[in-house]
């Protein structure tokens, strides 16, 4: 109730933390989605919305609180992955089916269906890479890698949909094999970029059949980009990917290399803030890296323990990451992560979880953080807490009541 009432008034957001500094956590809102698997998710251009694509079902969450505002259902879609993008004015949400590519739009403001779009059964995916919007609201694009006609070549391609009438407008074919790295708006037009070793070719088509497929610029690249992940961000001329365990971001402007962090085989997705300010970077199953500008290259802010399945996702303010597991999503902050005090030495993951236990007779808890040595105590008849520092082997009394603490491995 007092949300409802004061959010508007509530800048920087307000927040309860409880618990010791080193307890804090920089995910600070979590919502479960019962047995439905995530298979995509996505923000709204103004920060403000989450979508999370499910197995038959896509929601729109709060990206404050992770409150579902709308729950659209699509049995068309039973077990499939796709790709989510809002309008730029936030008030439309399709989604394309990796399969055949139907497409469905939702309207936000009713939570009615704006069009669905035929399937295009001539053009199986292989792998998809991103969807966007155009600027007038009008037309999506899908940029893909795929199998057209049936044969075993692959091609990159992009798809390009009228929502207002319903129809598959056109798909562009690019020549050469390249990737296809990333997808964005130009003013009336869409761009993408394409990577082959020693290149970045960035590439111009119209929203409608009448604009022909015309190549913009070609960019200087490393040799060593032959990786089915690419991410490039058009504002900075930057493409990051994955290079056998590094991953890596080369500054097309300058020629150099921004960073080269040799994580391991599990790396796998990643995002750049709009600005560039941020990069995030996943490394399965641990979790993921969160990366800073600086006028050296990227540095490492935070490691963060998540076990993810689809993201690490920027919000296009740069301020919060989205990541899922299985039934689940989670929030964090990139602008307000709070590290151990200096006196206090960082604690490993594996000992950061509460563990509770009752009295044999109920009237006591004993709380405590594995792999530290404090425990608090709670008589239940009174509310009164004890907290005591424990070092080795200790024994605490209190009148009637003698707790033993025993620190361990």
């Amino acid at each position: 109730m007092v949300w409802k009432l004061y959010k508007q008034y509530a800048h920087p957001l307000a927040r309860v933390v409880c618990g010791l500094p080193i307890s804090w956590r920089s995910n600070f809102a979590t919502t479960r989605h019962p047995n439905r698997s995530i298979r995509t998710v996505a923000w709204s251009s103004c920060s403000k919305f989450i979508a999370v694509g499910l197995c038959e079902s896509t929601e729109v969450l709060d990206a404050v609180t992770l409150e579902r505002l709308h729950n659209f259902t699509h049995p068309e879609f039973p077990s499939q992955t796709g790709w989510l993008s809002f309008s730029p004015d936030g008030c439309s949400l399709t989604r394309i089916n990796s399969e055949d590519y139907e497409c469905i739009t939702w309207d936000l403001r009713t939570g009615g269906r704006i069009s669905t779009l035929p399937s295009l059964l001539h053009a199986p995916s292989l792998w998809g890479v991103s969807s966007i919007y155009s600027t007038d609201g009008n037309t999506v694009a899908v940029a893909a890698c795929c199998h057209p006609d049936d044969s075993d070549a692959i091609i990159p391609t992009i798809f390009t949909y009228n929502l207002i009438l319903g129809t598959h407008v056109d798909s562009h074919h690019f020549p050469g094999g390249h990737t296809v790295a990333q997808i964005w708006t130009h003013g009336e037009f869409l761009r993408f970029a394409t990577v082959k070793p020693g290149s970045i070719t960035i590439w111009e088509v119209g929203s409608t059949s009448e604009h022909t497929l015309v190549e913009i610029e070609s960019l200087p690249a490393p040799n060593d980009t032959n990786s089915k992940e690419h991410l490039f961000l058009p504002t900075l001329s930057r493409l990051a990917f994955i290079f056998r365990e590094a991953v890596l971001i080369w500054d097309t402007r300058d020629s150099k290399f921004l960073l080269n962090f040799v994580g391991g085989s599990r790396l796998r997705g990643f995002s750049f803030s709009p600005d560039g300010r941020f990069f995030a970077c996943g490394a399965a199953p641990r979790g993921f890296y969160l990366w800073k500008e600086s006028p050296t290259g990227y540095v490492l802010h935070q490691e963060l323990v998540s076990n993810f399945s689809v993201g690490p996702l920027l919000s296009p303010d740069g301020e919060s990451i989205i990541t899922s597991k299985f039934y689940e999503t989670q929030l964090w902050r990139t602008t307000d992560l709070i590290n151990p005090p200096s006196s206090v030495p960082p604690q490993p993951a594996e000992q950061t979880d509460f563990v509770l236990a009752f009295s044999p007779d109920k009237s006591f808890i004993a709380t405590g953080r594995l792999g530290e040595s404090i425990a608090t105590l709670l008589l239940l008849a009174s509310g009164r807490l004890s907290l005591g520092t424990y070092l080795q082997e200790t024994v605490f009394s209190m009148p009637g009541r003698t707790f033993m603490i025993v620190s361990g491995p």
